[in-house]
Parts: structure tokens; C-alpha cells; sequence
């Protein structure tokens, strides 16, 4: 098996208002919470004779 390739990767965790619902013109904050990951992608092994046309 090949070597994997690690990538980090931002993952959103929670998103919220401060206030919900918001009046028409009214002001609100949003507060998003991102993490970061670190994620292993193995390339993809291929054989003879499993390509189709336009691949």
C-alpha cells in the first residue's frame, strides 16, 4: 500500500446568533467555531483494463 498524504482540512463546529430571529434592520453577531483536522487521503489504485473511454 502506498503512503497516505495528510492534509489539514477546516471543519466548522457550531455556528450561532447572538440574537435569532433578527428584525428587519436590526444588528446580530455570528459566532462560527472552526477546528482544524488533519485527514490521511490514500491514492486510489488502478489495474489494467479498468479504464473506460473518456476517462
Amino acid at each position: 500500500m502506498a503512503e497516505p498524504y495528510m492534509v489539514i482540512v477546516p471543519a466548522v463546529k457550531s455556528v450561532s446568533f447572538s440574537v435569532n430571529p433578527v428584525a428587519t434592520g436590526g444588528k446580530t453577531v455570528l459566532t462560527v467555531k472552526v477546528v482544524e483536522e488533519t485527514k490521511a487521503l490514500y491514492p486510489e489504485e488502478r489495474y489494467a483494463g479498468e479504464f473506460h473511454a473518456g476517462e
